[in-house]
């Protein structure tokens, strides 16, 4: 059933290469306005000269004012000396007609010195004053601005004598002109401050202007236009100062600048061509998920157009679930940390249909801290899913029947049983074990047994009903899960109307036979919650039917799980076994299917109990896991390889002979790498010698810590097998996931090959498909299990190169392994001379 058509999507018809040529709009990013410079008072008061000036015009001033006034108060102090110096001159000519006066006792020459004084500039008063300090005679007022003061000497008579203090001749003077002359000073100082100032900023201005302010205007230019429209513009300045480099270095700049770019926009052109014909789905979309770029590829493989995808959520073409996963988990992942895994979605195309993809995503761009872009990839897997998915059916599904097989029967029996689980719901597990039915495999045909069996599934299906689950688990064994009420389960009635309908008879062809089989019921949930468990309690039923004569319906009791407590008996040889070396490594061959020669041998493990004989790992290995002591066990068969690895090669003559170990799940382990790297380096055994078989079931849980220590393990050379290759729902993931070198066919396929009819024909295609997926990885192929010449030659038909099992050799003890390795070297000898003597 298709799926509609997205909402809100309207188109015509058209061509592919239409979508593919459509124009995709430029990703939409916030507007960033040029600066537009400001004219004006506004441009004036944020212009780099007004700032110059503001600076420099203040300093200057302050400059010249402090060198004016210190200018002016030297000035002042000169003229206080000198004024000073004439006051003191004026009493110092009459100091001595004052002295003469004093000792010759006439007042009247006092009073004319006095006279005279007074009439000096400036003088305002005057007073004598005796030796005794008393005012002899004064002038005018004996107070003013400036006080002098000569002191009157006497002669004392006769030479050599000692001169006689005869009085103080003051006199007092006023400040007019000095105060005039200091005023004078101050204003001339003030004007010359002013004018000079002017003078020196209008000289630093227009030197400014020519040296600094044109060229920085020039580049200023030069970088505006470069904002405006892109141009890489010069700077029209030649000097030999700082400014001429700068011009120079800003023109070397703009012109590599403008390489650069016309080599980014020629590498855009490029990385768009790219982009759009690539062939995988690329896009782009921002934190939130909306797509801001998708590659022609991308609309060529859905056929939207580019209009319809561009600003829409990517959730928005996804499935249901895939939308939700996205959304909930691989957006919020790469929100975070700037990419997510290779992650499994389903894309909705145009027309309704749905592609498988696997998106892996990284960031773009790293802008504040955000993640705005990403750079998606979607590859569309469709077909592997495709194959993956038939693959899953086959591992799934008897090819006989179409029922489920029995992992698949376990799978949806777990299922169900999660689900009635959660509504305390009620069911039966039905074991069907046809009786004799080999006889009438033998007796009428291997298309007479198939009819059988597909005659029987469809009536259990029927019978059933539609919330059963059935299934074939293998040769003549059914298994049918039915939800029921209370009732039902307590009286086992669904299992009494399956075996009813078994019984009616069935046309072969070449017969009309009635069947008949042994039933076995386990109640869901009193006797298990999951598929194996329910199938292990039923089974045990069935045994206990067959033995009370097969037939009849027996229902599992607490009785039949006395048969768990042999569990707890093997969990006891092992540990025995353990402790005691009853363990012991048998080796299988594996042969060249073209000639029989032994190419390598694998490594089975036995129990020699000391009573009970030789035990086989069927026996114990499961209680040996379940216990915990796999891992001991695991390194027991490790050691044993690693010592008797090198004897054989060297016996074997063939540098390419190998030793297979089988490597359970829980062997492996984070110490198992360093484990195998000390056994190899211990005993000398190459690392290209050894081969670890694994099952697909190792590979189920934590796949990602699995694949760490395998890839470790391969890096030293060690060659992993993938075991029973085609019973598990995911092999090809598996050899394409893990550092897989040989592919192993199950057992079961090998057998398959000799039934006729659908059995035969199914195994003979997943057989082809498995070689022909070795020949295309370069993996050897090797079938276990071959235990008949017709088994063998089918193999060859295919195209298997090497095989193992009984019709070559059972598994035996190393001194016999060795001597059958010898004998097949000294074969393998002879051909290769006599092959020699023939081309001679």
């Amino acid at each position: 059933m298709q799926l509609g058509r997205l909402p809100g999507l309207s188109r015509g018809p058209r061509e592919a290469s239409d979508a593919a040529a459509a124009e995709e709009p430029a990703p939409a990013r916030p507007a960033v306005a040029p600066r537009v410079r400001a004219s004006g008072a506004g441009a004036l008061v944020r212009s780099y000269q007004f700032k110059f000036v503001l600076a420099v015009v203040p300093a200057l001033f302050l400059l010249n004012l402090a060198a004016n006034l210190l200018l002016e108060w030297y000035s002042t102090a000169e003229a206080e000396r000198d004024l000073g110096a004439r006051q003191r001159l004026v009493l110092h000519r009459e100091a001595r007609a004052a002295a003469d006066a004093l000792q010759s006792g006439s007042f009247d020459r006092l009073a004319g010195v006095a006279e005279r004084i007074a009439r000096a500039p400036d003088v305002v008063g005057v007073r004598i004053v005796g030796p005794g300090g008393d005012a002899v005679t004064s002038l005018g007022p004996v107070s003013a601005p400036d006080l002098v003061r000569r002191e009157i000497v006497l002669d004392a008579g006769r030479p050599g004598d000692r001169t006689v203090f005869g009085g103080v001749l003051e006199g007092y003077f006023r400040r007019g002109e000095a105060d005039q002359m200091i005023a004078t000073a101050a204003v001339q100082a003030f004007a010359r401050t002013l004018i000079a100032s002017l003078a020196l900023v209008g000289i630093v201005i227009l030197t400014n202007r020519r040296l600094v302010n044109e060229p920085l205007r020039r580049v200023t230019q030069a970088i505006r236009a470069s904002q405006i429209d892109g141009s890489r513009q010069a700077v029209d300045w030649e000097s030999d100062d700082e400014f001429g480099e700068l011009a120079a270095s800003f023109n070397e700049m703009q012109s590599r600048l403008q390489d650069a770019e016309q080599r980014r926009r020629s590498f855009n052109e490029r990385l768009a061509r790219l982009y759009n014909r690539t062939p995988a789905m690329l896009h782009c979309v921002d934190r939130e998920g909306f797509l801001i770029h998708v590659s022609d590829h991308w609309l060529v493989a859905t056929g939207y157009s580019r209009q319809e995808v561009i600003g829409r959520k990517l959730s928005e073409f996804l499935t249901p679930d895939s939308a939700a996963a996205y959304l909930n988990e691989i957006l919020p992942a790469f929100s975070t940390r700037g990419e997510t895994p290779e992650t499994p979605l389903r894309l909705r195309r145009w027309d309704g249909t749905v592609l498988d993809v696997v998106l892996s995503e990284t960031v773009d761009q790293w802008i504040g801290g955000k993640y705005p872009l990403s750079l998606s990839v979607m590859s569309d897997i469709s077909r592997m899913k495709a194959a993956e998915r038939e693959l899953v059916r086959l591992a799934l599904t008897d090819p006989v029947t179409g029922l489920a097989n029995r992992r698949g029967f376990s799978e949806a029996v777990d299922q169900a049983a999660a689900q009635l689980g959660r509504g305390s719901g009620r069911a039966l597990a039905v074991f069907i074990d046809l009786d004799r039915f080999k006889r009438i495999n033998d007796t009428y045909g291997h298309a007479a047994g198939d009819r059988l069996l597909t005659t029987i599934a469809g009536r259990l299906a029927e019978a059933a009903g539609e919330r059963a689950i059935v299934g074939r688990l293998g040769g003549d064994e059914f298994a049918v899960f039915v939800p029921c009420s209370a009732a039902d389960a307590a009286s086992a009635a669904p299992a009494e109307r399956l075996l009813d309908v078994m019984r009616r008879p069935i046309d072969l062809g070449a017969a009309v036979v009635e069947a008949s089989g042994s039933v076995g019921v386990a109640r869901f949930p009193e006797d298990g919650t999951t598929g194996s468990d329910l199938l292990m309690a039923a089974d045990l039923a069935v045994y206990r039917a067959k033995q009370s004569g097969r037939n009849r319906i027996e229902v599992f009791d607490r009785k039949l799980a006395e048969a768990r407590t042999e569990r707890h008996r093997q969990e006891q040889d092992v540990r025995a076994g353990l402790a005691h070396g009853w363990f012991e490594a048998h080796l299988q061959p594996i042969v060249r299917l073209s000639d029989g020669g032994i190419t390598g041998g694998e490594l089975l493990l036995r129990l020699r109990h000391p009573e009970k004989g030789l035990i086989y790992p069927g026996q114990f290995i499961a209680a040996a896991e379940e216990c915990g002591l796999i891992e001991e066990l695991g390194r027991f068969v490790l050691e044993t390889a690693a010592r008797i690895g090198p004897d054989l090669i060297a016996l074997s003559g063939d540098e390419g002979f190998y030793l297979s170990v089988n490597l359970s799940g829980a062997q492996v382990t984070p110490d198992l790498p360093d484990l195998i790297r000390s056994l190899l380096a211990r005993h000398g055994l190459k690392p290209q010698n050894l081969v670890l078989e694994i099952m697909e079931t190792a590979l189920l849980d934590d796949a990602d810590a699995v694949d760490r220590i395998l890839t470790e393990i391969a890096g030293l050379g060690v060659r992993f097998a993938l075991d029973d290759f085609g019973t598990g729902y995911s092999s090809l993931n598996y050899v394409d996931r893990f550092p897989v070198s040989v592919i192993k066919i199950d057992r079961s396929f090998t057998r398959a090959l000799g039934e006729d009819g659908e059995a035969e024909r199914r195994t003979q295609a997943l057989v082809r498909t498995t070689i022909t997926l070795g020949a295309e990885l370069g993996l050897p192929i090797v079938a276990e299990g071959i235990e008949r010449n017709e088994e063998m030659e089918r193999m060859v038909e295919l195209g298997v190169e090497y095989g193992q099992g009984y019709l070559f050799a059972p598994p035996m003890p190393h001194r016999e392994f060795r001597q059958l390795l010898a004998a097949s070297a000294r074969t393998s000898q002879h051909r290769g001379d006599e092959e020699t003597r023939l081309i001679a």
